[in-house]
C-alpha cells in the first residue's frame, strides 16, 4: 500500500467515524441539535430526528468499515463507492456552508469537505489519475 493510500484512508475513515459518532450521540439524546439539521431543533432532538440520526449513524459506521477494509489500490467497485461518498461529502460541505447554524458552518462544512476530498484522493490511489 502506498503511503498516500494509508494517509487518505486514515483521513477519510476518521472523518466518517467522527460524523457517525456525532450521529450516535444525537440519537442517544445529546443536546447538540444546534449543530445538526440546520439547527432547527436546539438541544435534544425530537424523536423523529433522533431516529434519523440512528439510521445515519449506521450508514456512517458501515461507510467507515468499508473504507478501512477497502483494498489499496482501489478496485473499480471501490472507486464507484468512493465516487458516491465524494459526492455526499461535497454536497454536505456546500449544504453546511450555507446553514443558518454557525456550528454547522464552522464544524461540519470542513469535515464534510474532508470526506469529499479524501474520498476523491483515495479513489485515485493506484489508478494513475492523481
Amino acid at each position: 500500500m502506498t503511503e498516500m493510500g494509508k494517509t487518505e484512508r486514515r483521513l477519510t475513515a476518521s472523518a466518517t467515524a467522527l460524523v457517525g459518532a456525532f450521529q450516535v450521540a444525537l440519537a442517544a439524546g445529546a443536546p447538540w441539535g444546534d449543530l445538526a439539521y440546520g439547527a432547527a431543533n436546539p438541544g435534544t432532538l425530537p424523536a423523529g430526528y433522533r431516529a434519523a440520526s440512528a439510521g445515519a449513524a449506521l450508514a456512517w459506521g458501515a461507510t467507515t468499515v468499508a473504507i478501512t477494509r477497502m483494498p489499496i489500490p482501489v478496485t473499480q467497485r471501490g472507486r464507484n463507492g468512493l465516487a458516491v461518498l465524494a459526492a455526499v461529502g461535497l454536497v454536505g460541505a456546500a449544504m453546511n456552508a450555507i446553514s443558518p447554524s454557525v456550528g454547522e458552518r464552522a464544524l461540519w462544512a470542513p469535515v464534510s469537505l474532508a470526506i469529499g476530498l479524501g474520498a476523491l484522493r483515495l479513489r485515485s490511489v493506484g489508478s494513475g489519475s492523481r
